[in-house]
């Protein structure tokens, strides 16, 4: 599964090829720390600090068009703001995964740009 939508992506930001390796470069370097607070903030039953740290996730991922890791981050969040913790970490791998893949997506899609530039 395509994790990121590149059309709408470039559509919403006018083809600005330079906007976009800098959007790419903020989400990847933000995100890996955001994600391994959200780990901790599972592991330790704060629901509060979940529903947060899923929010600020969710607001990034809408920045890059990732509409399955943002529906991903919206049912983390969800848990977090509802105290209901059963499945997080179920649903922590499953959005973990996901943004990995996302990582590698973004990683090559901006390694297309440099090349056509």
């Amino acid at each position: 599964m395509k994790t990121f939508d590149e059309k709408n992506f470039l559509s919403i930001i006018e083809n600005d090829l330079e906007l976009a390796k800098e959007l790419i470069d903020i989400f990847l370097r933000d995100s890996p720390k955001l994600l391994t607070e959200l780990d901790a903030a599972i592991k330790m039953g704060d629901g509060h600090a979940i529903e947060k740290l899923a929010h600020r996730l969710k607001g990034n991922l809408k920045i890059v068009f990732s509409p399955h890791a943002v529906s991903l981050a919206e049912k983390i969040e969800q848990m977090g703001r509802t105290n209901q913790l059963e499945d997080c970490n179920l649903a922590l791998t499953e959005f973990e995964c996901t943004v990995k893949s996302l990582f590698e997506e973004l990683g090559k899609f901006k390694s297309s740009i440099n090349k056509s530039q």
